[in-house]
C-alpha cells in the first residue's frame, strides 16, 4: 500500500479460515470496491482473516446418493 502512496489505517480481524487474508478495504467507513479511486496519501482500513476458522468437511457440496437406475444396453 505504501509503494501506492497510500496509508495503513485501522487493522480489524474477522473470523475467516485465511489469517491475514484481506477481506475488505475501506475509506472513511466506505466498503472499497475493485475499481474506485481515493487519493493518494488516503488512510484504508483493513478488515483480515483471523485464521481461527478450521475447515468444516460436513459443510461441502455432495450430491445425495439415489437409487440406482438400471441402464438399457441395447
Amino acid at each position: 500500500m505504501k509503494a501506492l502512496g497510500l496509508e495503513e489505517g485501522t487493522i480489524t480481524y474477522k473470523p475467516y479460515l485465511g489469517k491475514d487474508m484481506v477481506l475488505e478495504m475501506r475509506w472513511n467507513g466506505k466498503k472499497l470496491n475493485p475499481g474506485d479511486k481515493v487519493f493518494k496519501s488516503s488512510k484504508i482500513d483493513l478488515v483480515l482473516g483471523d485464521g481461527k476458522v478450521g475447515f468444516d468437511d460436513t459443510e461441502l457440496d455432495t450430491i445425495p446418493a439415489t437409487e440406482e437406475t438400471p441402464v438399457d444396453a441395447n
